[in-house]
């Protein structure tokens, strides 16, 4: 494990629960409790947003590798130049 993986693990437990609290502030906010709903939305928003830096700022991935016949292309057979219309 390297010493990204704990902060990527905590980076998404932030944007889950960041998202969590936006839901449960819409949800307040559209039963009545208006005010309180407006500020655990835009905390929720705002905690997203962090979140969302933070994964983008942990560093790209590790390059996938494939096996070399998944490297290999078909080749495409070359149309003949005087075959008639009908034959294509």
């Amino acid at each position: 494990m390297t010493s990204a993986q704990p902060r990527i693990r905590t980076t998404r437990s932030l944007i889950l629960g960041a998202g969590a609290l936006s839901v449960c502030g819409i949800a307040l906010s559209a039963t009545g409790s208006e005010d309180v709903g407006k500020w655990l939305t835009l905390t929720g928003v705002i905690s997203m947003i962090v979140g969302l830096h933070r994964f983008g700022r942990s560093g790209p991935d590790e390059p996938l590798e494939f096996d070399e016949a998944e490297h290999k292309r078909k080749k495409r057979k070359k149309r003949a130049k005087d075959a008639p219309e009908s034959a294509r």
